[in-house]
């Protein structure tokens, strides 16, 4: 350890005198601060204001993403699409499959799953809060298969048999 700074008794009456000194404290070459930064150093008090900021500015950009990432993700509940009609593009693996879907619904996800006589079309609807006019847009989804479709029938999430659009 290093020499210890002797003490004048000067420290109360520094501080009391020169309150606006950043550094009186330490020009009287004493350690009346305990070691600690002098809070009245205008970078130090830049550094602590800059830092506050930019915490209080992430925090306000995580709760609003919070806020909005909750409300989107939200949903009371789900259900499968009625599947009104589907088309084949011409290479033969891509379904356009039209479904009915309302203003406050979203796809959840879409599935194929194939076998050698059929292909099962699944279209889960994410039921969205809210409230809005009761609307059904026909909307095409696109989905593919693994293998060409050829005359394999197509298949709603129930077994029934969908109808291939007229051209």
């Amino acid at each position: 350890m290093g020499p210890r700074k002797r003490k004048t008794g000067l420290e109360p009456a520094v501080r009391a005198l020169s309150p606006l000194a950043p550094s009186a404290c330490e020009r009287a070459g004493s350690t009346c601060c305990g070691g600690r930064p002098d809070l009245r150093d205008p970078r130090d008090y830049f550094y602590r204001m800059t830092r506050a900021v930019v915490a209080l500015a992430l925090g306000i950009i995580i709760g609003f993403g919070a806020a909005i990432g909750l409300g989107v993700l939200r949903t009371d509940g789900s259900s499968f699409a009625s599947i009104q009609s589907y088309d084949v593009l011409d290479d033969g693996q891509t379904l356009v499959v039209a479904i009915g879907i309302g203003r406050l619904q979203s796809i959840g996800y879409v599935a194929a799953e194939e076998d050698a006589s059929s292909v099962r079309l699944r279209v889960l609807l994410l039921h969205h809060p809210g409230s809005a006019t009761l609307d059904l847009l026909r909307i095409d989804v696109r989905t593919y298969v693994g293998s060409p479709l050829g005359s394999r029938s197509v298949l709603d999430q129930d077994g029934r048999v969908i109808p291939r659009r007229a051209r």
